[in-house]
């Protein structure tokens, strides 16, 4: 836990993108860690490339993003059907506790978004990620996709119609 004093200092908040993490080819950037918040939430900056994304899942912690540049596809469960939705600069979407969703970057140009959530899903981007300036960047290898989805799962996460999701 950092100093009081840290936790009680206000501080320009500026991403440093050299200190991001690759997951699945989407780069996550810590704004305000959960330690700084005295573990009520945490802020990022995900820089999602073309094609990029995330299947159906749901975890235990509550999210909100707002896109900055670009748009994304999303999809989320209503009713035990699935629904798709682009959400463009200027919007973003709530997820709560639970609540299956996912998303993809169908465009040409990467999105940019700005992640606020509760401290559970910092602790799973902390160990899924890889250090984004020794990523390789394009699509992840099949092993690259085992590796995430057993840490997502040991985090809570759950990917319903996926083989072993625990669903």
């Amino acid at each position: 836990m950092a100093s009081p004093a840290i936790l009680q200092t206000p501080r320009l908040v500026a991403a440093d993108r050299a200190a991001g993490q690759d997951i699945l080819g989407i780069v996550v950037t810590t704004l305000v860690s959960n330690q700084e918040t005295r573990d009520q939430f945490g802020v990022f900056e995900a820089l999602i490339p073309p094609g990029a994304g995330i299947p159906l899942h749901r975890h235990p912690d509550v999210e909100l993003f707002y896109i900055l540049e670009g748009q994304l596809c999303v999809v989320r469960e209503v009713n035990g059907a699935a629904e798709e939705f682009v959400v463009a600069r200027d919007q973003g979407g709530f997820i709560p506790a639970d609540a299956n969703h996912g998303f993809v970057n169908n465009g040409v140009a990467p999105a940019r978004a700005l992640i606020t959530c509760t401290r559970g899903l910092e602790a799973f981007l902390a160990e899924a990620g890889r250090p984004a300036k020794e990523s390789a960047g394009g699509p992840p290898t099949g092993e690259e996709v085992e590796r995430v989805l057993a840490i997502a799962r040991k985090h809570g996460q759950v990917f319903p119609g996926m083989a072993s999701s625990g669903d």
